[in-house]
C-alpha cells in the first residue's frame, strides 16, 4: 500500500494594507501544522516580505483577473 501525501497550498490575493494580510499569514503559520505552503499574490505597492519559508510571495506583472470572481481584473 501507498501511502498518500497530500499537501495543502493556501492562496490570499494580497491589494492594499499590509497590516491584515500580515496578521492572516502570522496566525495561519501559527496555526496551520499540516499546511504545506501559504503563496500571497501580491498586487499592492509596498511589497509583502513573507515571514518564513513556508511562504511564498508571486508579484505579477499585471492584474487578469481571478477564477472566483473576486476580482474582475
Amino acid at each position: 500500500m501507498i501511502p498518500h501525501n497530500t499537501k495543502l497550498f493556501l492562496i490570499i490575493v494580497h491589494f492594499g494594507d499590509l497590516k491584515p494580510t500580515s496578521q492572516l499569514v502570522h496566525s495561519l503559520c501559527a496555526q496551520a501544522d499540516n499546511m504545506a505552503y501559504i503563496i500571497v499574490v501580491d498586487h499592492a505597492n509596498a511589497i509583502y516580505s513573507p515571514p518564513n519559508s513556508r511562504v511564498h510571495t508571486v508579484r505579477p506583472k499585471t492584474n487578469k483577473g481571478y477564477g472566483a470572481g473576486i476580482n474582475a481584473g
